[in-house]
């Protein structure tokens, strides 16, 4: 491949949609459906889970600040155009703020509940490694003061179980994104040759 940019971009959320659109895909193609009908789906397919991600957010709004702000937000979305125009775009920051928008979600679950919700706080750090360490790294900035706030401020998460999540989730994100991105981008000089193959790790 051909890079225009001045740095590379992981493939995880293309391959992902790609995946998950393909048998759709072939019953378009079997159809005899124009190209922009592919299009039309992964654009579809990428608002959808922004809707969920954005879902998840409002009900963490509604069980930790009531159902005034939950309808707020609600309306703040509904009274833009940006943002819902990005989503449905198959760009690393869109990716990006669905992942988040879906943690935050699970932070605010987590810290609603009187005694801590340790499932959502599991689900929250998992999707903010997993942005961070795939898609922007600046997502990592988020993680830090979550954390801080689990473990030194709420104390609802123990430090060694926040540790292990973080190795845990951070060894699954570099198993997904390495690979797949080494093999992408082979044949380009981005990433670091070893052993006489070339790896590349965009958020690096």
């Amino acid at each position: 491949f051909e890079f225009p940019g001045v740095v590379p971009r992981t493939w995880t959320g293309a391959v992902a949609v790609a995946a998950a659109s393909a048998p759709v895909q072939f019953g378009l193609k079997f159809m005899g459906a124009p190209k922009l009908a592919s299009l039309y789906l992964v654009r579809l397919m990428m608002a959808a889970g922004a809707a969920s991600a954005l879902a998840t957010l409002r009900k963490g709004i509604f069980h930790r600040f009531g159902g005034t702000a939950s309808a707020s937000f609600v309306f703040l979305l509904l009274a833009q155009f940006h943002l819902p125009f990005y989503l449905s775009r198959t760009l690393p920051n869109s990716f990006a703020t669905i992942l988040v928008a879906a943690a935050m979600g699970c932070y605010l679950r987590a810290t609603a509940a009187p005694v801590g919700d340790l499932s959502s706080a599991r689900h929250c750090v998992l999707l903010l490694t997993f942005t961070g360490f795939v898609f922007r790294c600046e997502t990592l900035a988020i993680l830090a003061p979550v954390l801080i706030d689990f473990v030194f401020v709420r104390r609802s998460v123990p430090f060694l179980v926040a540790a292990g999540w973080g190795i845990v989730f951070a060894a699954f994100s570099l198993a997904v994104t390495v690979p797949l991105d080494s093999f992408f981008w082979a044949d380009t000089e981005f990433g670091m040759q070893l052993l006489g193959r070339r790896y590349c790790w965009p958020e690096l």
